[in-house]
């Protein structure tokens, strides 16, 4: 996969700017070994079958992950059912079914999960941590840096939620090559794209504040996208 020159020049620069040398960043920067290490084995298929509610809580929570701030808001929903969580984790990190398959059976075609609240942004953050060398985040704040940038993909009509994230995985795994750049580096560096101008805080922006619609299909898009982000994900 090849990406435009100007692209890969700005994320570069970025890199190298003083944004994304602020502590903030560098501190995520610094936790990688700490927290992959710790969670790879908590999310082992052998630790799933013992996962507490507790544990799972608290890998939410940026102060323990260290690199994404807002996970925790579903948490007491996800957890409500731990026998089907496990369920649910025990598919999403067997890497001997292809990934798609493993996605769609969280994710279904309707955008109804298997469980309650485990959505893209933590199935993709738990894949990001069991696996940071295979799998990018695909979350609020990455999708709109990549618009913005020009590099999110186009899918296929009616593409499935596992070929969709195997679309952006693709690019995600692709730019971080070329910037030689790991997805966990990759996934802070989404956070100096976005304008300060656009979030009012780069760390916790997770979509658009406002926007209209011309169809019907735009709206079912951006409600699949951004649905954690809307008043109406703390009830449903």
């Amino acid at each position: 996969m090849t990406f435009p020159q100007a692209t890969v020049n700005e994320l570069k620069s970025l890199i190298q700017s003083a944004a994304f040398r602020q502590e903030e960043i560098q501190t995520i920067l610094a936790a990688k070994s700490e927290v992959v290490g710790y969670y790879q084995k908590l999310f082992s298929p052998e630790r799933i079958t013992s996962l507490a509610a507790e544990e799972f809580q608290e890998f939410l929570l940026f102060k323990n992950n260290k690199h994404w701030n807002g996970l925790h808001r579903q948490g007491p929903k996800m957890c409500a059912d731990m026998g089907l969580l496990r369920k649910a984790l025990t598919i999403l990190t067997d890497e001997s079914t292809p990934l798609n398959r493993r996605l769609d059976q969280l994710i279904l075609q309707n955008g109804k999960t298997m469980v309650p609240g485990f959505g893209r942004a933590v199935i993709t953050a738990i894949l990001t941590v069991c696996h940071p060398d295979k799998y990018g985040v695909w979350n609020g704040t990455v999708q709109k840096a990549m618009e913005k940038l020009g590099l999110w993909p186009k899918f296929e009509r009616g593409a499935s939620f596992g070929d969709r994230y195997q679309a952006v995985n693709e690019v995600l795994t692709g730019i971080a090559k070329e910037l030689n750049i790991d997805l966990w580096t990759l996934d802070a560096l989404w956070w100096t794209v976005i304008s300060p101008t656009e979030t009012q805080d780069k760390a916790t922006y997770n979509g658009p504040t406002s926007v209209r619609f011309d169809f019907e299909k735009q709206l079912h898009d951006y409600l699949s996208t951004y649905w954690h982000t809307t008043d109406l994900a703390r009830e449903w």
